[in-house]
């Protein structure tokens, strides 16, 4: 009778572990700090779109867009990052446009397992300036705002039903979006483009950090269940063996 209640208490407990109330843990998903001048092939992929340059130099990353040349364009994207079980991520790192003249400069985040899914962050110089924000190929929000031209902490919040960006510290826009919601690999794509003369436009990005709070996954905490029922039989073995009466004793 007291081996089927153990039985039905530990059942019990390992319910408890696997659908009871469970903490999110952080966790880092991509980081680079630019710190040693030389662009790390296993973060950032090795071709880069269009004319112009990017450096990893300065101990930050520096694009030059030199808009008077054919393809206008220079960007550079992320080795994909994966973040299974998620409750939130965070896109954060530094970034200014100290030489904006005409050009756009951006910071994409995509769904990995499906590009057409992306938000856009898009400071854009001609007919503005302006900050702009878009959901895969539509625009949310575009409105004026002149890019930083010194080094400025930016932060995009994630969630499964909204995404806030904020700059210098403070909340710039919040919107409702479900794009993201169901990716668990992700990319980033970071840079700019102009169709002008104006040449030697720069970006400067620097300490890129993604992190997110993830839910563990079940079988983790079955696992961790065992365990420790496994340590509590233990325990209780031991105990029963150092309490047992000498042989003709009892």
């Amino acid at each position: 009778m007291k081996k089927i209640f153990l039985l039905l208490l530990s059942v019990f407990a390992l319910a408890v572990l696997m659908y009871g109330p469970v903490s999110a843990a952080q966790v880092d998903l991509f980081h680079d700090d630019f710190d040693d001048n030389t662009l790390d092939p296993s973060k950032w992929t090795s071709d880069i779109t269009g004319s112009g340059q990017v450096v990893e130099n300065n101990q930050r990353l520096e694009f030059t867009i030199l808009g008077a040349n054919d393809p206008r364009h220079v960007y550079l994207s992320s080795s994909p990052f994966s973040a299974g079980n998620w409750i939130s991520i965070d896109f954060s790192g530094l970034w200014s446009i100290p030489t904006p003249h005409t050009a756009e400069f951006d910071l994409f985040i995509y769904d990995a397992d499906d590009p057409s899914n992306y938000l856009r962050v898009n400071y854009q110089s001609w007919k503005g300036p302006n900050l702009r924000f878009w959901d895969s190929g539509s625009l949310l929000e575009s409105f004026g705002k002149t890019p930083p031209s010194a080094m400025t902490a930016f932060s995009l919040h994630l969630t499964d039903s909204a995404f806030e960006y904020r700059e210098g510290g403070s909340l710039v826009r919040s919107y409702t979006s479900s794009t993201l919601a169901d990716a668990n690999n992700f990319y980033i794509i970071m840079g700019g483009w102009d169709y002008s003369n104006h040449p030697n436009q720069n970006v400067y990005y620097d300490d890129i950090t993604v992190s997110a709070d993830v839910v563990p996954e079940p079988a983790s905490l079955l696992l961790l269940g065992l365990g420790l029922i496994g340590l509590a039989g233990q325990r209780k073995k031991k105990f029963s063996l150092r309490h047992r009466s000498p042989p003709g004793q009892g």
